[in-house]
């Protein structure tokens, strides 16, 4: 790593510094994982053309089914972003680098979600215009495209994928070991406890406790036409509070 100009404020150059660095340890594992995504989805297209039903479009299947190995594929990266935190031989590495805690995080969380979410959104479009001209070429199956690539919920995609990335960064900042899957675990477990409590509720209160519920036509005052706004207003807010949590933890780690 080149000399940094030391700034008491928040610096550009470490900040790619520390960027640069998260992709040059990470890039071989990063690029396998890529090629086996592409490859899985290819032979996914090409089973549905040649062993599938041709009525169906097997590119926008083949989309559905990348746009959840996107999700997936950006969890484990952001999950294990920190993995040099729990081997003795890297952590003081990451430790002792000329960068503040900040300037660490938010270059993790530039590299697994800004740059993440913007090439894997764009590979996924042209893969799947590639798709649709394979589908012309070799199978000659007309493309329907009645629905476009944005009109298949890009954007729902994003959002979740938005609140979970700072779950998992947090788990990366948190956990000292198995850090993917135990945020997995933790996410499961809370959707699990939250499930059995709605599930007491509604035996001891019954249609007391739904009615309000399946029944309502706004939500705070909003109607379930505009939901969208408390939908993104919400994943604003738990992505700043888990962002501030991953913060606090890794500060924490790194003056234990």
């Amino acid at each position: 790593m080149k000399a940094i100009t030391q700034t008491s404020g928040f610096s550009i150059d470490r900040f790619l510094q520390v960027s640069r660095r998260f992709l040059f340890i990470n890039q071989k594992k990063w690029a396998i994982g890529f090629a086996g995504a592409i490859g899985l989805l290819f032979v996914i297209w090409f089973a549905m053309n040649t062993i599938g039903q041709h009525n169906v479009n097997s590119a926008l299947f083949t989309l559905s089914f990348g746009l959840g190995l996107f999700q997936l594929g950006g969890y484990v990266i952001t999950g294990n972003i920190f993995n040099e935190l729990n081997r003795s031989g890297s952590a003081s590495q990451l430790f002792t680098l000329p960068a503040s805690t900040f300037e660490k995080l938010f270059s993790a969380w530039f590299i697994t979600y800004l740059c993440y979410s913007f090439f894997g959104i764009l590979i996924l479009y042209l893969f799947y215009r590639l798709l649709g001209v394979g589908n012309t070429v070799f199978f000659e199956i007309q493309p329907d495209y009645t629905q476009t690539f944005f009109g298949t919920g890009i954007a729902d995609h994003l959002r979740t994928y938005t609140i979970y990335h700072s779950i998992f960064l947090l788990g990366a900042a948190y956990f000292r070991k198995y850090n993917f899957l135990k945020t997995a675990f933790s996410i499961i477990l809370f959707f699990a406890s939250f499930g059995i409590i709605f599930m007491m509720l509604f035996f001891v209160l019954g249609d007391e406790f739904l009615s309000p519920i399946l029944y309502a036509e706004t939500i705070f005052g909003i109607r379930f036409e505009s939901v969208w706004i408390l939908k993104v207003i919400g994943s604003i807010a738990i992505t700043i509070l888990f962002l501030f949590f991953s913060y606090i933890r890794l500060k924490n780690r790194q003056v234990a």
